[in-house]
C-alpha cells in the first residue's frame, strides 16, 4: 500500500513550509549526505506522492502526512516507514477511516464512514472490522455485536428501520444459530435460524407466513 524501501531508487525533493519554529524537530540535511534521523523534511517520490513529517533512521517515523498521486491522504503517526498509531486515512471517493493503525493497516479501535452515510464504529483487525462494533445504515438499519473479517459473526442485535429486531447468533453475515425476532406488532419468534432463515422454534402470537428477514450485508 505504501512504497517499498526507497533509498536506492528515489529522488529527494527537500522543502519546508513556514518557519523552523513550526516544526517539533530540526530540519533534515537537504543534501541527504547524512542519515535522516530525528528531523523533519518533505519527500517527494518518483510517482508524485509526497510525505511531510518526521524521520528516524531514514524512515518515516513520528508524526507525518502522506498524500498519494490518486488523492488518498493519511495524517497521523508513523513507525519504521509504516502507518502505526492513531491516524486518519481519506480517499478521493469520500471513504474515511479514523482510528488506530498497526503495521500499515487499520487495527484496533476506529471509525469507518462511507459516502452514502454508512458508519461503522468498533474494532478492526488488519484492515477489516473485527471484534465488537456497530454498523449503522443511512436508512435506519443497525447491527450491534461481534464481527469477524468484516462480517457479522458471533452474537449480535440487528434492528430494522421499522423497529423489528433480531437478537442472537450470526455466521458470516447471516442469522445462524439460536435467535429471537421481535416484530412491531408484538409477535415473537424464538428458535433456530440457518443461513438467514427461521428453521424451527416457538412463535408467540403467531401470524401470517414469515416475512422477509434479510438484513443488510456488511460486505
Amino acid at each position: 500500500m505504501i512504497r517499498a524501501p526507497f533509498l536506492a531508487l528515489i529522488s529527494f525533493i527537500f522543502a519546508f513550509s513556514g518557519t523552523p519554529d513550526a516544526w517539533s524537530l530540526s530540519p533534515c540535511d537537504s543534501s541527504h549526505e547524512n542519515v535522516w534521523h530525528n528531523c523533519q523534511a518533505i519527500w517527494t517520490g518518483p510517482d508524485g506522492g509526497e510525505y511531510s513529517g518526521e524521520w528516524k533512521n531514514d524512515k518515516r517515523h513520528g508524526q507525518g502526512t502522506l498524500t498519494w498521486p490518486n488523492g488518498q491522504k493519511y495524517v497521523g503517526t508513523w513507525k519504521n516507514d509504516r502507518r502505526h498509531g492513531r491516524g486518519t486515512h481519506t480517499r478521493p471517493d469520500g471513504l474515511k477511516y479514523v482510528g488506530q493503525f498497526t503495521n500499515d493497516h487499520p487495527h484496533g479501535e476506529g471509525t469507518w464512514t462511507w459516502t452514502d452515510g454508512q458508519i461503522y464504529v468498533g474494532g478492526f483487525k488488519f484492515g477489516k472490522p473485527e471484534g465488537y462494533g456497530t454498523h449503522i445504515w443511512p436508512d435506519g438499519h443497525q447491527y450491534v455485536g461481534e464481527f469477524l473479517a468484516g462480517l457479522s459473526h458471533g452474537h449480535g442485535t440487528y434492528t430494522w428501520s421499522n423497529g423489528r429486531t433480531y437478537v442472537g447468533e450470526w455466521k458470516y453475515d447471516k442469522m445462524d444459530g439460536y435467535g429471537v425476532v421481535t416484530f412491531t406488532d408484538g409477535r415473537i419468534w424464538s428458535g433456530q435460524f440457518q443461513q438467514g432463515a427461521w428453521v424451527n422454534g416457538d412463535q408467540y402470537a403467531p401470524g401470517e407466513a414469515p416475512p422477509e428477514l434479510t438484513p443488510r450485508s456488511n460486505r
